[in-house]
């Protein structure tokens, strides 16, 4: 889902200034920024059950004194132009990238990072490489694997081995899942890069109607199926339309969020179409 926000980001933020930064939570981030005439809010979380980064129509106000990591954004990014917005392959991070003015009036570039990875989520200000601060200081009783704190150089979370759908061959993937004895839905999390519980179970739903088929029983029916399938996913991730897709309890709670039309539960939830991935996560989390 992150690709898909991060395009659209790309075609209505680009260029555009930071006007205001508030922190409605501890570890949420909101950046009101003017494009093109039009003023948006965009939402950097960290919350460990709700990360993510999306446009929103939905205001908070900050508190009345901001914490200490809002006011050192406002610092570094208040004026600041928006240059560019990266994602590393389908990798849950977003780099967002600031033309700034620092102190002594030189032009520098600030990068906001948001890494979207569960309890692991943090967002990170980052210049020249180093770190500025970060919502959550990790320090060496917190992670023995990666600190990120102020004045360190910043690592990116290792990347997996995994396949990128943006570069693989389904037919690579087929081959990597064919012979497994374990789940289709679970070896495709392990094999794949970015990929999501839903996705996975509704690809094992669609090659065999099972979302528990193991790897090994698929037919050769629902191995084209896989592949069919993958290719339609690799073109959306290339460019072509999503089909945003908001699943709800019977009650109306909503239960999760996938880029395709789902269909494994079987009637027994209900589905809702949204127009864009940002417009999909804000109605998502707005309920929650």
């Amino acid at each position: 889902m992150l690709g898909f926000v991060a395009r659209q980001l790309d075609t209505v933020l680009r260029d555009g200034r930071v006007d205001r930064v508030i922190q409605p939570e501890k570890d949420e981030i909101h950046l009101l920024i003017r494009a093109q005439g039009v003023n948006h809010r965009l939402v950097l979380s960290a919350a460990a059950s709700a990360a993510r980064v999306h446009l929103s129509e939905h205001a908070k106000t900050g508190p009345m004194e901001p914490p200490m990591f809002c006011m050192l954004l406002r610092k570094h990014l208040s004026g600041g132009k928006l240059m560019a917005i990266r994602q590393d392959g389908l990798e849950r991070v977003i780099s967002l990238d600031f033309e700034c003015t620092n102190e002594i009036g030189d032009i520098v570039t600030n990068t906001l990072i948001a890494e979207i990875m569960g309890r692991h989520s943090n967002i990170i200000l980052v210049r020249d490489g180093r770190v500025i601060d970060s919502v959550k200081r990790i320090t060496d009783d917190i992670s023995s694997v990666r600190r990120v704190l102020p004045g360190i150089q910043y690592e990116a979370p290792p990347r997996q081995d995994r396949l990128c759908l943006l570069e693989c061959a389904p037919e690579q993937v087929l081959d990597a899942v064919k012979d497994s004895p374990e789940r289709l839905c679970k070896k495709l999390t392990a094999v794949l890069e970015g990929v999501s519980p839903i996705l996975t179970r509704e690809i094992a739903w669609y090659c065999e109607k099972d979302t528990d088929v193991p790897c090994n029983a698929l037919t050769e029916g629902g191995q084209q199926r896989l592949l069919i399938l993958l290719y339609r996913i690799k073109g959306m991730l290339n460019g072509s339309p999503g089909e945003f897709t908001i699943v709800s309890e019977p009650g109306g709670k909503k239960k999760d969020f996938c880029f395709i039309d789902i269909t494994q539960y079987s009637g027994s939830m209900t589905t809702t179409r949204c127009e864009t991935a940002n417009g999909l996560l804000d109605e998502f989390f707005a309920s929650q």
